[in-house]
């Protein structure tokens, strides 16, 4: 037996694959950095991509494989493809990393080539009914798919973009109206209605099934991650216990905390302590 022996590549390769926490979409990153460089070095590898991996909407029907494998190949080799993969890159490197730690690889791998596949089935719907043929690479579509998954799990917090920092409620408003430009333009807008598909259900199943899916293996240890799955949805409640986020037309709910807001006043008033520093004083030397 050696000690002190050297890492092997396979072990290199480990470290970074696992490195973060998010192995997923560091493979995610990998892979499509690689079918683009060799995209951009060898023409007979973009053939191959084009023909065996992209999503192609006149012969789905032949390659069904393409639903699935059209996120793993990046073939936009142009100055402007290459600096929308960094950009695409880094907010799935940010967002989807986030959601891989909260959910677990195996529940966000599903998550992602599930809205992928809906999102190509859609496009493909739409390219029947409009006789429009279109096609499909890249991680951009489940990537939009992850950014509304996200936005709507932490609405308040606060995204670079173009270091520009956005709520993510906006950033997901900002992702839906770039989708469908995206993917409508040259005048193609219904179809690019059509490609909302997958980020419509991204959008359902955080909202109403995210809770209820079949419970993922025990952990080992305590379960530290961010997001971990309650056995029923958990809201913040008020004193009365009413949801603390009023809906817009909640006015018996609005009522009753302004009721709620007067009684604990008139218990502050009644109570005899002093909200300031002076009144306080004053109270003082009034009890002297």
């Amino acid at each position: 037996m050696r000690y002190n022996s050297p890492n092997s590549p396979m072990d290199s390769f480990q470290r970074l694959l696992f490195r973060g926490g998010i192995p997923v979409t560091t493979a995610l990153l990998l892979v499509n950095a690689a079918t683009f460089l060799l995209a951009f070095m060898l023409p007979s590898a973009m053939q191959f991509f084009f023909s065996w991996m992209m999503f192609q909407t006149p012969g789905a029907f032949l390659k069904p494989w393409t639903l699935l494998t059209y996120p793993l190949v990046y073939l936009d080799t142009s100055a402007q493809g290459f600096f929308n993969f960094l950009f695409g890159g880094f907010t799935l490197w940010s967002l989807g990393g986030s959601l891989e730690r909260s959910w677990g690889s195996r529940k966000y791998a599903v998550f992602f080539f599930v809205m992928g596949l809906i999102s190509a089935l859609c496009l493909l719907l739409g390219s029947l009914v409009l006789q429009t043929p279109d096609g499909l690479f890249g991680f951009f579509l489940p990537l939009a798919c992850c950014i509304i998954a996200f936005c709507m799990l932490q609405p308040e917090q606060s995204v670079q973009v173009f270091l520009f920092p956005v709520r993510a409620k906006y950033f997901a408003v900002i992702v839906t109206l770039f989708t469908w430009i995206y993917v409508g333009q040259g005048g193609r807008a219904l179809l690019g209605v059509f490609a909302l598909g997958g980020l419509l259900a991204s959008f359902l199943y955080v909202r109403y099934a995210r809770f209820y899916s079949l419970p993922s293996r025990a952990p080992r240890g305590p379960d530290l991650r961010m997001d971990s799955r309650p056995a029923r949805p958990t809201f913040r409640t008020t004193l009365d216990g009413s949801p603390a986020q009023r809906g817009t037309f909640d006015f018996g709910g609005r009522w009753k905390d302004w009721q709620e807001r007067r009684r604990l006043e008139k218990l502050w008033k009644n109570s005899g302590f002093s909200s300031s520093e002076t009144e306080w004083r004053d109270d003082e030397k009034r009890r002297k």
